[in-house]
């Protein structure tokens, strides 16, 4: 653990004295695996990491913790923390900036974080503020820093009423006017889910619903990843369910879909570019929303779906990476990989994919290797996709075994010269299981 963690800090000093930050335009494949930081799983300093990374100009690392801190909420241990990892001379710092208190400060922040120009970094948290949801309905909060320590501020709180959002689990995306756009699971105007902006309007924020799903003619229900930009200025994400009432999810809501925002002069305008069936290898119930190439092509996975029967007991498969390309006013979609979760391979992947300057796309998946510590399921991945004569190849460039992270929920983080920093949502501490690691997967 020493020997990595000095390691790593070497790294963190290369970068810095480089002067680069992170890009997606060096990443190559990489294979050597460093645990960051271990969270004692006591509750201290949080623990459940489910949200990933992002790292600041000075090299530290910023994060969120489903639970733990001060607070007190009700049937766990805290209710989340926004935490800072800083190398040191001699060691790894992890610092707790906020202990979210469970009211109408929010609770259970499940997303990465953004920073905007001036340091000060933003979220949402699945529960708390206020409104009628048991809990509450979820917020938007902002972290500044004020003499030296962090204050917060919730700059939404949403309602999950006349049509406002509910449950928010993603993260946030900035437009170059400083406006801030995600995503709620529930809530709207029939409780399927919103696309909100949040604009700065004379030192407050004004909210604007831009879309709410309907679940009617096939439309999507219940987005829990972000939406992301193309260069047209379009929103583009996935709905976890509906989409088609078709194929084999009827159970579940059916099996999500790919959703396309146009901004027009009365509002904006939504186009569902695909529905997902869970039959004949087609992905299911994609919860990580898509990433665009240079092209104009979307990338993503999809928890279920694939490979039927999934080894790791998923009945509707073990998951797939898929690509949606524009094609004559259509979209296509494709199956580029399908998750066996047998082999060394990956299985059930809820994060979004990374993709580099080559095309290649980097990702985790939650379970797979099976075997070890965490017996059937396995520990999770982190895999490659590189494309090739027309197909796709993928490689599993690290196998996770508990010992340095388990369960990785949450996506890669690009960093200098083809590294990347990730979080896994549990580790091993001596015997048992901890509160989840910081890792770095280094070239």
């Amino acid at each position: 653990m020493i020997l990595g963690k000095i390691l790593m800090l070497a790294f963190w000093a290369a970068s810095l004295l480089a002067g680069v930050l992170p890009s997606h335009s060096r990443a190559k494949p990489a294979t050597k695996e460093l645990t960051i930081f271990t969270f004692n799983g006591d509750g201290s300093e949080g623990y459940l990491p489910q949200g990933g990374v992002i790292v600041d100009a000075a090299g530290n690392i910023y994060g969120t913790t489903v639970y733990g801190g001060s607070g007190t909420c009700a049937g766990v241990s805290g209710c989340g923390t926004v935490y800072e990892i800083s190398p040191s001379a001699r060691s790894v710092v992890e610092k707790v900036l906020y202990s979210f208190q469970g009211g109408a400060d929010g609770a259970f922040p499940f997303a990465s974080l953004v920073m905007d120009s001036s340091g000060d970094l933003y979220g949402t948290t699945s529960a708390g503020g206020n409104g009628t949801c048991t809990g509450g309905c979820g917020a938007v909060f902002e972290l500044s820093l004020s003499n030296g320590s962090w204050q917060e501020t919730v700059i939404h709180a949403f309602t999950g009423a006349d049509g406002d959002g509910a449950t928010p689990w993603a993260s946030l995306i900035f437009d170059s006017s400083g406006n801030l756009y995600g995503t709620t699971s529930a809530g709207g105007t029939v409780d399927n889910g919103a696309v909100f902006e949040l604009s700065p309007s004379n030192g407050s924020w004004q909210e604007t619903i831009l879309y709410a799903f309907s679940g009617e003619d096939d439309d999507g229900i219940g987005p829990q990843g972000p939406v992301v930009f193309d260069s047209a200025g379009n929103l583009f994400g996935t709905t976890t369910y509906g989409g088609s009432s078709l194929g084999a999810c009827e159970n579940y809501g059916s099996c999500g879909a790919v959703f396309e925002l146009s901004p027009s002069d009365g509002g904006w305008n939504e186009t569902i570019l695909y529905r997902f069936t869970g039959t004949g290898g087609d992905g299911a119930n994609p919860y990580a929303g898509v990433t665009p190439d240079s092209s104009g092509n979307l990338y993503g996975t999809t928890v279920e779906g694939g490979e039927v029967p999934c080894t790791v007991d998923y009945y509707y498969g073990c998951g797939t990476a898929f690509e949606l390309s524009p094609s004559n006013g259509d979209w296509v979609e494709t199956v580029i990989h399908a998750f066996t979760g047998t082999g060394g391979d990956g299985a059930t992947p809820w994060a979004p994919l990374v993709v580099d300057a080559s095309g290649n796309l980097y990702g985790t998946t939650q379970l797979g290797d099976s075997g070890g510590i965490c017996k059937d399921y396995g520990c999770g991945t982190v895999f490659e996709l590189s494309p090739a004569n027309g197909s796709w190849n993928e490689t599993v460039i690290f196998h996770f075994t508990a010992r340095d992270g388990a369960w990785p929920l949450a996506g890669l983080t690009p960093y200098l010269d083809g590294a990347f920093l990730g979080t896994a949502s549990k580790a091993v501490q001596g015997d048992k299981f901890a509160g989840g690691a910081v890792f770095g997967i280094l070239p």
